[in-house]
């Protein structure tokens, strides 16, 4: 396996921006043959008071396929100290190959999810 990455983070005040790009070339050691993956992914996300609004994109790719899609969006309020409720969207529209040469199937979804987070 070989693989490189890169990513940025860039905060002005209450916002926040990342980006990244990611190649990898594997050969797996099952029987199947080598292939490239590559990504870029892009966040933004805004903090006021308990409030933060967030969301990102991932695009990805294998051995010269379709591109992939993956989306998100989503909110966290801050209850009280390392306790908060989260809220998000996401929808995948992509296909991929498992670090063993095994093809994905096509992932064609979106969903809600809601939690409640605690850290400390």
């Amino acid at each position: 396996r070989h693989a490189w990455s890169a990513g940025c983070e860039l905060i002005y005040g209450s916002w926040d921006l990342t980006m990244g790009v990611t190649w990898e070339y594997l050969e797996p050691r099952t029987h199947a043959d080598p292939f490239d993956r590559m990504a870029g992914s892009l966040g933004l996300s805004w903090k006021r008071e308990r409030f933060t609004v967030g969301a990102g994109v991932l695009l990805t790719e294998v051995n010269d396929s379709d591109l992939g899609f993956v989306g998100t969006a989503g909110f966290r309020y801050d209850i009280r100290r390392g306790l908060s409720f989260n809220a998000g969207y996401i929808h995948a529209d992509t296909k991929g190959v498992s670090t063993d040469g095994r093809p994905f199937g096509m992932a064609h979804l979106s969903g809600l999810r809601m939690s409640f987070g605690y850290s400390f």
